[in-house]
Order: structure tokens, then C-alpha cells, then sequence
């Protein structure tokens, strides 16, 4: 690709986060959720394995008894298209270097 130039790249669902399952929809009490927060429609929670992994969840029906959690990740069923434009080139740079003062730069300012 050449500067200012732009191709849209798609990615179909069967190729990226996979088709949208119903069965990734689980019911828990709502007393298993923590009580600091009251769970909203919509809301999004980071569930833990018992083994670390952390899964996202998303909260799609509340009751009085129960909370549904949506397992599904938030693009499962969906096609991806990216739109990408070269802006620049840039020769004779390390990439690995200007890569690492990027991030130096990141930390000194966090760091401020």
C-alpha cells in the first residue's frame, strides 16, 4: 500500500468470534453476584475460571430470583470490516525501538 491510499478488509464471522450461541446464556442466582453493585440490563461483568481466565459477561435480563448472563463474546455472529489508510511510511527506522520509546513515552506521562 502506498500513502493515502485505503482498503477495507472484511472478516467473516465464521473466521473471527464464530456464530452468536444461545446456549453461551446462563441463569445464576442474583445473590451469586456481588452485592456493591445492583446488576443492570446491559451491564458488563468479568467472570473468573477456576483456573484464572477471566471471561467477559454481559447482563441481558434481571429479576428478583435470577440474573442472565450472556457468555457470547460481544462480536460472536458478527462479520468484522476494518478500514484501514496509510497515513505514512516511514524507512530506515527500528521498528522495535520507535516501538519502545512509544511506550517509554506512555509511562512518563502515566507516570506525571
Amino acid at each position: 500500500m502506498e500513502v493515502n491510499e485505503e482498503k477495507e478488509i472484511k472478516i467473516e464471522k465464521k473466521d473471527a468470534y464464530g456464530d452468536y450461541k444461545e446456549e453461551l446464556k446462563k441463569e445464576v442466582p442474583r445473590d451469586a453476584l456481588p452485592k456493591d453493585q445492583e446488576p443492570k440490563k446491559g451491564m458488563m461483568l468479568i467472570m473468573s475460571t477456576p483456573e484464572g481466565q477471566q471471561i467477559p459477561a454481559r447482563i441481558v435480563d434481571v429479576d428478583d430470583n435470577k440474573v442472565v448472563l450472556d457468555l457470547n463474546h460481544p462480536l460472536a455472529g458478527k462479520d468484522i470490516v476494518f478500514k484501514i489508510k496509510v497515513v505514512e511510511i516511514s524507512e530506515g527506522k527500528d521498528v522495535s525501538s520507535s516501538k519502545e520509546s512509544e511506550d517509554e513515552k506512555k509511562m512518563e506521562i502515566n507516570s506525571k
